[in-house]
């Protein structure tokens, strides 16, 4: 669903910078085409959510500026022009009391630069001086290169580039496993 919503909102950003500028369309419809056709499963990627949605989504977005400006920056509209559109409700932050315990709390474990040259904390620097620290239970090599193995073998891992999403959905028949389990899932749904 976000990533439908982020291709219409692409699309409609950058048909209004091309508009702006006095471009043509027939980049926007070449983009729009390609979007379209690289997702794997349009069907899955809108599914639970109606046109209407969408399009209150988009008024909402286009609204408060919450739309990318071009597709150089990076910005969105309210950044580039602040001016044009409500001013965005602050977020409550900490209140002066839970930074103190904060700061206490990391004055007792040693997690405070020691200085600004080495970047270590105080507890790495003196650890005597501090409670030793728990130390998290990860995964092993072994388990770690398997998921990786598996990753890339079934395409579950993103990708960059003019399209960036999930491998297997940028590219969804260069791997055989997951077509292979889409064809199962059929087959299954099908009896």
């Amino acid at each position: 669903m976000k990533t439908a919503i982020a291709v219409a909102i692409a699309i409609l950003s950058l048909t209004a910078f091309q508009a702006q500028a006095g471009q043509s369309y027939t980049n926007v419809k070449h983009l729009n085409m390609h979007a379209m056709m690289s997702s794997s499963s349009p069907a899955s990627s809108y599914a639970g959510i109606s046109r209407g949605q969408v399009m209150a989504e988009l008024a909402a977005a286009q609204s408060t500026g919450d739309v990318l400006a071009n597709g150089e920056t990076g910005l969105k509209l309210n950044e580039v022009y602040p001016d044009r559109y409500p001013a965005k409700q602050a977020l409550a932050g900490q209140t002066r009391d839970q930074v103190g315990s904060e700061l206490l709390a990391a004055v007792r474990s040693g997690d405070m630069l020691a200085d600004a040259q080495s970047s270590l904390n105080l507890n790495d620097v003196d650890p005597s001086q501090y409670p030793s620290r728990q130390t998290l239970v990860g995964k092993s090599s072994a388990q770690v290169a398997a998921e990786l193995a598996d990753a890339l073998r079934t395409g579950d891992y993103m990708v960059g580039g003019e399209f960036s999403g999930m491998c297997n959905e940028v590219h969804p028949t260069m791997h055989a496993a997951t077509l292979l389990r889409q064809a199962d899932s059929v087959t299954l749904s099908q009896n």
